[in-house]
């Protein structure tokens, strides 16, 4: 394992997309999510990166409803910890502490339409003292919708550049931000 990657997902979008098994309870109901935690990933230089390294055991009710306002969804909690989790913590609260930590002290501007993958990867970088514009990848769909923002951290969990200069969706590139529901 090389580095960690914190996925932070613009919710609006996923919930646009049906929710695709993320957004349980962003999606409905009364709820406004923007930026919520997807999850804090192992990764390896290349690929596959690793994951389902063991078997998982179950996440406690006490740890999911403790993660529900920053991962909306019972489900997705549940896998990122079997996915991702059990590549590098030894149980689901220690998984969910790190993720928790990274994530509430990550300032996360608001994206705007119209703005650029570069404009977007500035205002992180701005948010955040010492985080590096280089450390910010952006993740769209295949019709240039944001998606998510994934910021490259070493194995001690401080933003670093991403490896190989690999900050997805390029600086020029145009976004389309779904507004968060109103």
């Amino acid at each position: 394992m090389l580095f960690h990657m914190l996925a932070v997902t613009w919710m609006p979008e996923t919930c646009r997309n049906g929710g695709d098994g993320q957004g349980d309870l962003a999606c409905s109901g009364p709820n406004k999510f923007g930026w919520t935690l997807h999850g804090l990933w192992p990764n390896s230089d290349g690929r596959p990166y690793p994951r389902y390294c063991r078997a998982a055991t179950r996440v406690s009710d006490a740890t999911i409803r403790a993660e529900l306002c920053r991962t909306p969804s019972v489900d997705l909690v549940q896998h990122e910890w079997a996915a991702h989790g059990t590549c590098g913590w030894e149980s689901p609260e220690a998984y969910f502490a790190q993720s928790s930590k990274m994530y509430d002290r990550l300032a996360r501007p608001e994206p705007r339409e119209g703005m650029t993958a570069g404009q977007l990867r500035d205002a992180f970088a701005a948010a955040n003292p010492g985080l590096p514009r280089g450390s910010v990848y952006v993740a769209t769909t295949e019709r240039v919708r944001l998606r998510e923002v994934r910021i490259c951290n070493d194995l001690s969990f401080n933003p670093r550049p991403c490896p190989g200069g690999d900050v997805g969706a390029p600086d020029a590139r145009v976004l389309t931000v779904e507004p968060v529901r109103g």
